[in-house]
């Protein structure tokens, strides 16, 4: 694998630095990251406990029998809720430009 030569890292980061941020994608990319936490959590509940059949939790009295007889009962339902899950935090948050917008809207706050 070749090394990328650092001056070319450092342009590139001198460039963000140097360039204007917009207050209206900073407030966007802001409530688009906090209503991907709500979407997340949202999501995490209704694949454990609507599709997955997770709560209530399992008595720790219960014996490894009735624990495998919950796993063997409805194997394609708790599937499909643990699907919504990773589809849910796989997909809260998409794309790496938030991410680079928060970085580069903070960067003074930070001292990055």
């Amino acid at each position: 694998m070749q090394r990328v030569p650092e001056n070319i890292i450092y342009q590139v980061t001198k460039q963000m630095d140097t360039a204007p941020v917009d207050t209206t994608s900073i407030l966007k990319t802001n409530l688009f990251g906090a209503w991907c936490g709500v979407a997340y959590c949202v999501l995490l509940l209704v694949g454990w406990w609507v599709i997955g059949g997770f709560f209530p939790l399992h008595r720790p009295s219960a014996g490894a029998e009735e624990i495998a007889a919950f796993f063997r009962g409805d194997v394609m339902k708790i599937r499909l809720g643990m699907v919504v899950v990773m589809w849910g935090s796989a997909h809260s948050s998409r794309s790496p430009q938030p991410w680079r917008t928060m970085l580069r809207g903070s960067k003074g706050a930070l001292d990055l």
